[in-house]
């Protein structure tokens, strides 16, 4: 185990390793001597031959050998599908990676062809708004190019961005007194947990994506470097990563704002990422400034400024954004149900690491393909919160950041197939039937209008899918989650206009596995 406190970084004898550089060249048949350029999780060497090289030297604890070589796969694969990167050279032995092992150690060298132009730089990149175009296409074709990438052997497949370091063990390399930067990072990595994957959002990704990882030819063609630390994720994150340091730039919100409307445009036009996924990309934004905070105690120790140890709060603030401005989002934004496997009509809320019963439809969940008026159904799919209801002569005001309005005696809701206003409110007296929204019953005390079959309206496809309170007698409903007052009213606290309600009959929460 590294010892933290230390730095990954400060343990290593770079004049051993200067050796180590000059003894790996030979295996590719070169005579230069190497310039040493930087050591950060690896060791870089410029070779100054014709054509000029790059050699790179990975020390095991860092990545084991079979890691580099799926690395050198999957950069060899975006080559062959026509994506800018840096040619992997094999040895003389005709291998993409070579092993050298010491005393002490094992290390994994690899040569690179120098990319071609010049690093854009991390403040740079942001100067010229076409970057954000370039980048932006670059990533699309990246992800469109690794949607399809598909290691037939065990060493080619890459680990996961929650089997990193700085992620698997983030508790034990913060140190106790970093209190904060442990509860954001716990709350950040639970919001991570809870998202659902697929193989459409899902692959293998850059992991660092900033200007230092990025030439650019006199011809304006980006080529993106340093896949070392490539690694399954959501394909989101490898645009959060340059909107992040976006903000620790001096530049106008206005300016800002432009650089990632059109960095994320760019990229749609070429990968159709939903639009769910750009909804959040602040959440991932927000677990990149907690993971390089982690990142730093883990490669140089404790994180400084002015040669005094900074907090974290400060130094989130500082790093990422010289304004003070943090990105806010309640990262638990949807809300997760299924079906109980014993009782169709009874199921379990997942939401924000906690769950609570609910009651579902009396025929159970179905597609919303096959949901009919009137046929007793919950619908699966992801719906909308939309706005609250609310019986303000009978409850306390909700709290919540979703859009509210009391109910009063003249309103309903109509669920007459035939009528302009199918599944819309209605002001009473109404001429289709309809459903009162006053009620001497509890159930509509507090009400949540869901998004669905709204927008068209579609008829007979059903109507008034609530979430509301459920009955004393706990009997299932015609198609709404009810469960008790006081979890609907803790639930809605924490939601708002982006929260979704994820109905689903196979599933408590999203699977972490990937669907191939």
């Amino acid at each position: 185990m590294v010892v933290v406190m230390e730095g990954f970084a400060n343990q290593r004898n770079l004049e051993e390793l200067y050796d180590l550089a000059e003894s790996a060249i030979a295996l590719w048949g070169i005579s230069a001597k190497p310039q040493f350029i930087g050591a950060s999780e690896n060791i870089v060497y410029r070779i100054p031959s014709n054509p000029e090289y790059i050699l790179r030297i990975t020390e095991e604890r860092h990545r084991s050998v079979y890691n580099v070589r799926a690395e050198m796969a999957f950069m060899q694969f975006l080559a062959k599908n026509n994506l800018q990167v840096a040619g992997v050279i094999p040895s003389s032995a005709d291998n993409d990676v070579e092993e050298i092992k010491t005393a002490n150690s094992s290390y994994s060298i690899c040569m690179f062809e120098k990319a071609h132009g010049n690093i854009i730089g991390k403040d740079k990149l942001y100067n010229d708004i076409n970057n954000a175009k370039k980048l932006g296409r670059y990533l699309g074709y990246l992800h469109k190019t690794s949607a399809k990438y598909r290691p037939f052997l065990p060493w080619m497949r890459r680990f996961h961005y929650r089997d990193i370091n700085e992620i698997k063990n983030a508790l034990k390399i913060l140190p106790a007194k970093a209190k904060d930067a442990r509860v954001e990072f716990e709350k950040a990595i639970k919001w991570y947990n809870s998202l659902p994957i697929d193989k459409k959002v899902y692959g293998l990704s850059h992991m660092d994506a900033h200007g230092d990882n990025m030439f650019m030819d006199s011809n304006g063609k980006l080529t993106l470097i340093d896949f070392d630390g490539c690694a399954y994720n959501f394909f989101i994150y490898d645009l959060a990563v340059p909107l992040c340091y976006l903000n620790s730039l001096d530049l106008s919100d206005e300016y800002k704002q432009k650089f990632r409307d059109k960095l994320l445009s760019s990229y749609l036009e070429v990968y159709p990422l939903p639009q769910k996924w750009l909804d959040i990309i602040d959440g991932f934004i927000r677990l990149r400034m907690i993971e390089l905070y982690i990142w730093n105690w883990e490669m140089f120790g404790e994180p400084l400024e002015n040669n005094k140890p900074i907090h974290f709060t400060k130094w989130r603030n500082y790093k990422m954004d010289r304004t003070g401005n943090y990105p806010v989002l309640e990262l638990d934004n949807n809300i997760y149900v299924s079906a109980n496997a014993d009782d169709k009509t009874k199921g379990i809320i997942s939401f924000n690491g906690k769950k609570y019963p609910c009651l579902l439809g009396r025929s159970g969940i179905v597609s919303a393909e096959d949901k009919k008026e009137g046929d007793g159904a919950t619908p699966a799919g992801e719906w909308a919160m939309r706005r609250v209801f609310y019986r303000a002569d009978k409850i306390n005001t909700p709290k919540t950041k979703l859009p509210m309005q009391s109910i009063l005696k003249n309103i309903g809701w109509c669920d007459d197939a035939n009528c302009q206003s199918y599944n819309k409110l209605v002001e009473l007296p109404h001429d289709g039937s309809y459903e009162k929204m006053w009620r001497n019953d509890k159930l509509y005390d507090l009400v949540v209008e869901l998004g669905y079959n709204d927008s068209p309206a579609i008829k007979n496809k059903g109507s008034a899918i609530f979430m509301h309170v459920m009955h004393p007698n706990k009997t299932p409903t015609e198609g709404c989650i009810a469960l008790n007052l006081d979890s609907l009213y803790e639930i809605i606290s924490s939601c708002n206009s982006k929260s979704m309600l994820m109905v689903n009959s196979e599933r408590s929460k999203p699977t972490n596995e990937i669907k191939e």
